[in-house]
């Protein structure tokens, strides 16, 4: 303990840090967002365990204390899975755990029974083995599994985030803006702590074959105990405010509080009957849900409850009540009821006198003689 400087004594803070953190997200896991907190705290975990065993062996550490050598807590092999779903449960909130996904997990079965196996042995025979045949043939291997492993899976994620951010495009609430927000950076950090382990593997094995002095490492490990802290921060903050809508963004049914519902229902009172919006051509969902600033399948689907009415229904039936009033005037006036049609927001003469029909049973003609 006496040759631990200060550098390094930030890192293994950070990493011992990192450790409790985890533990105590875990914790939590089990009072509110189960699968979002539980893989959080699996992944910060793993990252903090690669952080120490970087020091511990790096260091020389390991000489002093070589009873903790292939101590079953270093899992490389599950960093990536775990970081896969915790991407998934933040972004699709009623995605569910099954028994397939534990196939993700068969590596890391494997590199827990060989921990296992090894740490049992006698002290001496594990130094041996570890200088032997482990530091220069199982770690390398290891490493270069666990990094090709992170790889695919942060790949696998960063698409699932692409698809994502398409949708924010089409969605305009707050809450998920700032969902994808927090993955993306979380995902673009992720990838710098993988560029960081990278960087000491192919330094330290494939260019200088562990002749290098830890405190040549002193840039990278501090770097990764800086986004480890920022991650746990974040990763905090986003899993206590930034909660993802109650449904996939896939999903088509959606729950919202009955607060907001009388709010959306306040704010489209005000769109038809003082802005009269349905007075726009080709009005869209999309269009009238950013007017109003909600989600267009949430506004879609408090349409169908409150008023029994398609989005288009909805629109036609403010329309053709507007085009009443217009045709009980057209003695006064010198429009048409092709113009009327089309002051009312209908594209087209025959549609309007379809849905004119459909709604009162008359045609705009009909409807002018019987008020006569």
């Amino acid at each position: 303990m006496d040759n631990i400087n200060i550098v390094e004594f930030l890192i293994i803070i950070g990493g011992a840090q990192g450790v409790v953190f985890a533990i105590l997200l875990l914790i939590r896991s089990l009072k509110q967002n189960f699968f979002q907190n539980l893989w959080l705290s699996v992944f910060i975990y793993l990252f903090s365990i690669v952080v120490i065993k970087g020091w511990y062996i790096g260091s020389g550490f390991y000489l002093k204390f070589p009873e903790f050598l292939f101590l079953p807590a270093y899992f490389s092999w599950a960093i990536g899975p775990s970081f896969y779903f915790y991407v998934v449960f933040l972004i699709k909130r009623n995605y569910s755990f099954r028994l397939k996904h534990l196939l993700h997990f068969i590596p890391f079965v494997f590199q827990l029974a060989y921990q296992l196996i090894i740490f049992v042995k006698p002290v001496s025979e594990k130094l041996d083995y570890f200088h032997s045949d482990y530091l220069f043939l199982i770690l390398p291997i290891e490493d270069i599994i666990g990094i090709i492993s992170l790889t695919i899976y942060y790949t696998i994620s960063f698409k699932i985030l692409k698809k994502y951010q398409s949708s924010i495009i089409k969605n305009y609430t707050d809450v998920r803006k700032m969902l994808y927000k927090w993955i993306n950076h979380f995902v673009i950090a992720s990838y710098i702590m993988l560029v960081g382990w990278a960087l000491t593997f192919v330094i330290d094995f494939l260019l200088f074959d562990y002749n290098k002095s830890y405190s040549f490492y002193y840039p990278i490990y501090l770097t990764m105990i800086f986004i480890l802290y920022w991650i746990i921060y974040r990763g905090f903050i986003s899993t206590t405010r930034i909660q993802p809508e109650s449904q996939s963004i896939e999903g088509t049914n959606f729950i919202l509080p009955e607060i907001d519902i009388k709010k959306c229902l306040l704010k489209l009172d005000v769109a038809m009957k003082r802005d009269k919006l349905y007075l726009k051509p080709k009005l869209s969902l999309n269009e009238l849900a950013e007017n109003i600033d909600i989600n267009p399948k949430y506004l879609s689907q408090i349409i169908n409850k409150n008023f029994n009415k398609s989005y288009s229904e909805y629109i036609n039936t403010y329309r053709i009540e507007y085009a009443k009033k217009e045709l009980l005037s057209i003695k006064n006036t010198n429009f048409t009821i092709s113009a009327i049609s089309e002051n009312c927001g209908f594209n087209s003469k025959s549609t309007f006198n379809e849905t004119f029909k459909k709604l009162t049973n008359q045609t705009p003609s009909q409807f002018m003689k019987s008020k006569t």
